[in-house]
């Protein structure tokens, strides 16, 4: 399962709701933190209502709109046709 240099592989136990008990495969990182020092490069933006009900319930600067901006100038994204909810550069 790639480099087994980078991960830790571990069996679970056999699993009674699997056919024939199977055991599956538990991988975890080796890197400081496991797994979440390779999650930790991605995210989400969130819902804009999420962000909408924050400005409605008096975070001024907040609403969606507020922050779209920020979320595109984080961004280097490349997709043919160009979307405009994205960032560029």
């Amino acid at each position: 399962m790639g480099d087994e240099n980078a991960a830790y592989s571990w069996p679970s136990k056999p699993l009674d709701n699997l056919t024939g008990n199977r055991s599956l495969t538990m991988v975890t990182g080796k890197g400081l933190g496991g797994g979440s020092a390779i999650n930790s490069m991605a995210y989400t933006r969130g819902y804009p209502q999420d962000y909408d009900l924050w400005s409605a319930n008096g975070c001024k600067g907040w609403s969606y709109s507020d922050v779209e901006g920020y979320f595109k100038k984080s961004e280097n994204y490349s997709s043919v046709p160009h979307r405009e909810h994205h960032g560029t550069n």
